[in-house]
């Protein structure tokens, strides 16, 4: 399906804002509720394919049109590369979570390590941790997930371009600290380690990977900083984050919504100022401006 009217012949990022959020730090912002749940639902049936073709889940998981859909997908960002075709090539998102949430209301609560005996209460205390320590840094706590790649693009550099892009967004977002609940399979954990990704631990214990049954695969959960990357790809992140100024945005207000509503920021931090000076404003699996 052709998304959108097709400008350039390469491969370019478009993002999905969240319901609710006014995305009024970007330039280039089209408020077209129908085109968002176009472009949404498309995205959902490319996720709920690249899944079932990688035997992660069976085509019963998905709707009857073939969406792998998940109500958090509405609270989300969503990251997005269209091919020169117009249609998803690749696809990531950001769920931002309130600055008093608790454990129970994540993502990764859901997941099978978080009802084991023996890891679930060091995994609710590891999180519960990040959680305090993103307030404590006036910074918003998201988790990344619900990646995935076109088979054709998974030996190029689309899977790293994706991460550094969500680094990106982050940055623009104001400052994010928050997880990752990664399949181990296609390099994606190993590619979320080499940009910045860490795993969690708490007194020098290592939360495992683990076999999760709903996508029949091995994952691990990582920790990531927004403003803290390997240094070895700051420079491409601020390239990423520059061509993410002009990026298009498709929001799913309305143009009269836009003028009604007073202008916010999604979520809030209790802070208005991150510590290097810039201003703030339920998944799985890591894998139009141009970069």
């Amino acid at each position: 399906m052709n998304l959108l009217p097709l400008t350039h012949q390469s491969r370019s990022l478009i993002l999905l804002a969240p319901q609710g959020a006014r995305p009024s730090r970007f330039t280039d912002v089209r408020r077209d509720p129908e085109l968002h749940e176009n472009i949404l639902a498309e995205m959902q049936k490319f996720r709920g394919g690249v899944y079932v073709s990688e035997g992660n889940l069976t085509p019963a998981d998905l709707t009857p049109d073939g969406r792998h859909l998940q109500a958090v997908d509405y609270k989300s960002w969503h990251l997005l590369t269209i091919n020169e075709y117009g249609s998803v090539a690749a696809c990531g998102r950001l769920v931002f979570h309130r600055p008093d949430a608790g454990f129970s209301e994540l993502l990764v609560s859901h997941c099978a390590l978080a009802h084991t005996e023996r890891w679930g209460y060091i995994l609710r205390r590891v999180v519960e941790a990040e959680l305090r320590s993103a307030r404590e840094q006036c910074m918003q706590f998201a988790e990344l997930g619900g990646w995935a790649i076109a088979k054709e693009l998974r030996c190029s550099t689309e899977a790293v371009r994706m991460v550094l892009a969500g680094y990106a967004l982050g940055q623009t977002l104001g400052g994010v600290r928050g997880i990752s609940t990664v399949n181990t399979q296609h390099h994606s954990s190993s590619i979320l380690r080499r940009i910045g990704g860490s795993p969690l631990s708490m007194n020098g214990i290592e939360v495992p990977s683990f076999y999760e049954p709903q996508y029949r695969a091995e994952l691990e959960i990582l920790r990531f900083d927004a403003f803290q990357p390997n240094p070895r790809y700051e420079t491409y992140i601020q390239q990423c984050r520059s061509a993410l100024e002009t990026v298009m945005v498709i929001s799913s207000e309305s143009a009269s919504e836009a003028c009604e509503t007073p202008d916010f920021t999604w979520n809030v931090s209790p802070c208005t100022e991150h510590s290097t000076g810039m201003g703030y404003s339920q998944n799985f699996f890591p894998k139009a401006a141009n970069f």
